[in-house]
């Protein structure tokens, strides 16, 4: 499974590779909940937490609840745009 795998070379990185790693694929995993559930406006509010919950089970990290993940996704996103505002006025 892809999941154990990932764990298992999360635990051979350096912690601030895994902490990296870990919001790349986040930010991935995110991304995709975000394209899906778009589609699905009246519903979203549910199959957004179930869709986390379920990432959550397979990050096997109790401290981690579904909503603690969207939560550490929504800040990643929120970064994300702002650096790329600041590259765009830096460009302009």
């Amino acid at each position: 499974m892809l999941f154990a795998f990932l764990s298992q070379e999360m635990k051979d990185l350096p912690p601030k590779e895994a902490i990296s790693k870990t919001k790349q694929y986040l930010s991935i995993i995110g991304a995709h909940i975000d394209k899906v559930l778009s589609k699905e406006l009246s519903k979203e509010a549910r199959h957004r937490a179930e869709l986390w919950e379920y990432v959550s089970v397979y990050i096997r990290n109790p401290a981690l609840s579904g909503e603690r993940i969207a939560g550490i996704y929504v800040k990643l996103k929120e970064k994300a745009a702002a650096a790329a505002k600041a590259a765009a006025a830096a460009d302009a």
